[in-house]
C-alpha cells in the first residue's frame, strides 16, 4: 500500500510515522535515536495520522469495520477525543484547518466519504459521499488558508 503523509514532526526532533498498527515515535534528539511504539487501539490498523498545528494532540485514524477516530494528547497519550461514524472500513487522510477547529477525514474505500468535524463537539459538519458522485482522490485535499473553513478538493 502507498501510504502519504507517513512521516511528521509531533516537536521539533521528534518524528512520528506509521507501521502496521502502530504509531511509532522516533527522538533524533538521542544519540542514538531512541523509538517508541503506539498500539493502534481497534487493533486493524493505522490508516492515517495528523498533528494539530498549534495544540499537542495527535489524531489517529483506524483501519476495520467501523472505524473511529482517536485524538491523543502528546506526550502522555491520553485519549481525549473518540470520533465516529465517518467510514467503513478506515481512513485514508487526515487534515486540520490552518487554526486547528476543524479535522478533514477522507474515509478508504469502499465509502470515499468527506467528512469536516467540530472535533471538539465530537460532531460533523459536512459530510460528503463520493459514491454519489465521482471517486474522490484521496490524496488532494487541503484547507483554504483565508477562510478555514472551507474545505479545498481536488481531482485530476
Amino acid at each position: 500500500m502507498h501510504r502519504r503523509d507517513n512521516i511528521k514532526y509531533v516537536e521539533p526532533g521528534v518524528l512520528l510515522y506509521v507501521a502496521g498498527n502502530f504509531l511509532v515515535t522516533l527522538d533524533l534528539r538521542q544519540d542514538p535515536p531512541t523509538r517508541g511504539y503506539v498500539k493502534g487501539v481497534d487493533g486493524g490498523g493505522i490508516g492515517a495520522f495528523v498533528v494539530h498545528p498549534t495544540e499537542p494532540l495527535v489524531v489517529v485514524g483506524e483501519k476495520g469495520n467501523d472505524p473511529n477516530l482517536y485524538i491523543f494528547h502528546y506526550p502522555s497519550w491520553e485519549l481525549a477525543h473518540v470520533l465516529r461514524k465517518g467510514a467503513e472500513q478506515g481512513y485514508s487522510t487526515l487534515s486540520f484547518s490552518p487554526d486547528g477547529e476543524m479535522l478533514a477525514s477522507v474515509a478508504e474505500g469502499p465509502d470515499y466519504i468527506l467528512s469536516v468535524w467540530d472535533w471538539r463537539r465530537e460532531r460533523v459538519t459536512v459530510w460528503l459521499d463520493q459514491r454519489k458522485s465521482q471517486k474522490l482522490l484521496e490524496h488532494n485535499r487541503s484547507f483554504n488558508i483565508r477562510f478555514s473553513h472551507v474545505v479545498v478538493v481536488l481531482s485530476f
